[in-house]
């Protein structure tokens, strides 16, 4: 199943959508994409981009450059898309993506606010998302003050908050634009059920 979450964009005024699969890593069961622990993904049809989509998203699985949270073990590709007709939609489950077209790149970073997006997985699937939130708490686990690397920059979290769907394209905490600013969102699991937040996650250039 998939949940769409309408934001609102860090310049501008048109409402952005970022759609994060809520889907669950099934061995044995068909399917193209994998989580991180190689398990193929069961989803719903239509929770995914088709071909035309990420063509038109210009995906690049990997830049170069790497997220990396030392605290909690995290350490994957940083990749890159474009949002489409408003839509932003990972393709992929092992790698995270900074925005191109909505906020700052990886190197402009100390201009503005740099917007990275990442699944998560229900049990027993694994994407990095998996290792930013705390499900049974419904927290984000990175406390004030964790480092969040791009690449060779580091940035220390400031602030992290769960946000109902609905909510978010109104809530100005999000999209402020500033320099030294890096925003980090993952869907916020239930466990069993569809998630119905986002966790954000603040975080400022050291």
């Amino acid at each position: 199943m998939a949940a769409a979450t309408a934001l609102a964009g860090i310049v501008g005024v048109a409402l952005l959508v970022i759609a994060m699969s809520e889907t669950s890593s099934q061995p044995g069961r068909h399917s193209a994409a994998q989580d991180m622990n190689g398990n193929p993904i069961q989803f719903d049809p239509g929770t995914m981009p088709d071909e035309a989509e990420v063509e038109r998203m210009q995906v690049e699985e990997d830049g170069g450059l790497r997220l990396r949270v030392p605290s909690v073990d995290l350490d994957v590709p940083l990749g890159s898309l474009a949002s489409v007709d408003g839509e932003i939609t990972p393709p992929g489950f092992t790698s995270a993506y900074y925005v191109r077209n909505r906020g700052v790149t990886p190197d402009g970073g100390g201009d503005g606010t740099l917007v990275v997006v990442t699944h998560s997985l229900r049990e027993p699937g694994v994407a990095p998302g998996n290792f930013l939130i705390d499900v049974k708490e419904q927290i984000a686990t990175l406390p004030t003050d964790s480092i969040v690397m791009i690449g060779d920059t580091s940035y220390a979290v400031r602030d992290s908050y769960p946000i109902a769907r609905t909510e978010v394209a109104d809530d100005s905490r999000v999209w402020n634009n500033a320099p030294g600013r890096l925003v980090l969102i993952t869907c916020l699991q239930t466990g069993s059920s569809p998630a119905v937040a986002n966790i954000v996650i603040e975080a400022s250039l050291i």
